[in-house]
């Protein structure tokens, strides 16, 4: 392996050295050599970042599509909206957001009513489910959206009367 080498990326070098990839661009950047990383690599199409972060997000649906992190949330919300009423609960969304910190309200035939905090998640690499709850939120359900999976509440929802 020679750092000159095109087909040899930084992020190689790192691991075989066992520095950070970041340590490595610096060293080479000092000693004038010319920066290897995997998108520029030759061969790779444009706009390849490698890695997982590279795929596009993946909506409900299997629709492969670039999305801004807003407008995959309000997706996520329209989704739970529409699987509260797949199980009987009516939806509705509040019209401001200084009075809780959850993004559905819930109500089933009796009135029962239950807020509900909608988060963004996937499966790890030993099938958990994993997402970030907002510690701030105030109510008494998180939805979890995971592409191609129902959707996932904790706790988990009580029946509608």
């Amino acid at each position: 392996m020679r750092a000159d080498d095109p087909e040899v990326t930084a992020t190689e070098m790192a691991r075989a050295i066992g520095i950070s990839y970041q340590r490595v661009l610096q060293i080479l950047r000092a000693l004038g050599m010319p920066t290897v990383t995997a998108r520029s690599r030759p061969g790779r199409p444009p706009g390849w970042h490698g890695g997982p972060r590279a795929q596009p997000r993946l909506l409900t649906g299997g629709v492969p599509v670039k999305v801004h992190t807003s407008v995959a949330g309000t997706i996520a919300e329209l989704l739970v909206a529409a699987d509260l009423y797949a199980r009987g609960w009516k939806a509705f969304a509040p019209v401001g957001r200084h009075n809780g910190y959850y993004d559905l309200v819930a109500v089933d035939g009796s009135g029962q009513m239950l807020s509900i905090e909608v988060r963004c998640g996937r499966r790890t690499r030993t099938g958990h489910a994993s997402f970030a709850p907002n510690r701030d939120s105030n109510a008494d359900h998180h939805a979890v959206v995971i592409t191609g999976e129902p959707v996932l509440y904790v706790p988990d929802l009580p029946e509608p009367a």
